[in-house]
């Protein structure tokens, strides 16, 4: 038995041209304060460190401070953006 390709094909264009343009809206630093910060590795680390400390000093959740760690140092750069008030998150 001959196996058979079947190519389907189908031209989307036709579904375009009645499709409207929805402008994308100009981005505003309030929408993006702290979206773009990434604190700098020594920092992390150095923090990390200090949280594994704090915590007793136990392997294994290497991780866990470092991504704990992030987020200290991404909260404090936003209240300090926001002049000493955490960024409201929506949530």
């Amino acid at each position: 038995m001959k196996h058979v390709k079947h190519q389907y094909h189908h031209d989307h264009s036709q579904h375009l041209i009645n499709t409207p343009v929805v402008p994308m809206p100009e981005p505003t630093e309030t929408k993006h304060q702290g979206v773009d910060f990434a604190p700098p590795e020594h920092e992390v680390a150095e923090r990390a460190y200090y949280i594994f400390l704090n915590h007793g000093g136990h392997c294994g959740h290497d991780l866990d401070h470092w991504l704990e760690a992030e987020v200290e140092l991404a909260t404090e750069h936003n209240i300090a953006l926001n002049g000493g008030m955490p960024a409201l998150t929506g949530k």
